[in-house]
């Protein structure tokens, strides 16, 4: 009998190959905080090369230095017309993923690509208007590698769901 040597080589390949991680992350958009299931934090950020990042979390993206401040910044009835929540959103997906490590002790490599379902709570009268526009706003984006307060991450947004405010976290 006669086997093919490829055919076996190729199926221990494939036992080798590791399902990619997949994680389902709430995230309420308030005008004051975004909130998530372990964490809340103002809905501010700032240049992080400036003297208020000092002691601030810090996100490194797209050779970017964003600070995560305390100070109130403007109210946008569009949260999709600048990066501003986009970024505070990447704050928030890594807050969630370190303390996930933390409680499981299980750490994973920023080789692996963590692919991310984002439930986003949104004022409900922005659900009805700008729904659709906050899906394409974090939606099939190509893997996002970042830094987060000298951590890497490598995340891809695959599903992105609008929820009202607080019922994102509801929905798990």
């Amino acid at each position: 009998m006669q086997t093919n040597s490829n055919t076996q080589s190729q199926s221990k390949e494939d036992t080798n190959v590791k399902d990619p991680i997949k994680v389902t992350i709430p995230i309420d958009h308030g005008n004051r905080l975004i909130k998530t299931m372990n964490f809340d934090f103002p809905a501010s950020c700032v240049d992080g090369t400036t003297i208020a990042s000092v002691g601030s979390d810090v996100l490194k993206y797209n050779d970017k230095e964003i600070a995560f401040t305390r100070s109130l910044q403007r109210q946008l009835n569009d949260k999709t017309e600048d990066d501003r929540y986009f970024n505070l959103n990447l704050g928030a997906i890594a807050k969630e993923r370190e303390y996930k490590e933390r409680l499981t002790g299980v750490k994973y490599s920023p080789d692996e690509t963590i692919e991310i379902k984002l439930l986003i709570g949104l004022p409900l009268a922005h659900c009805k208007k700008l729904g659709g526009k906050y899906v394409k706003y974090f939606e099939n984006s190509p893997p996002l590698i970042f830094m987060f307060n000298v951590k890497f991450y490598n995340i891809r947004i695959t599903e992105v769901t609008y929820l009202p405010p607080r019922c994102s976290e509801y929905s798990l």
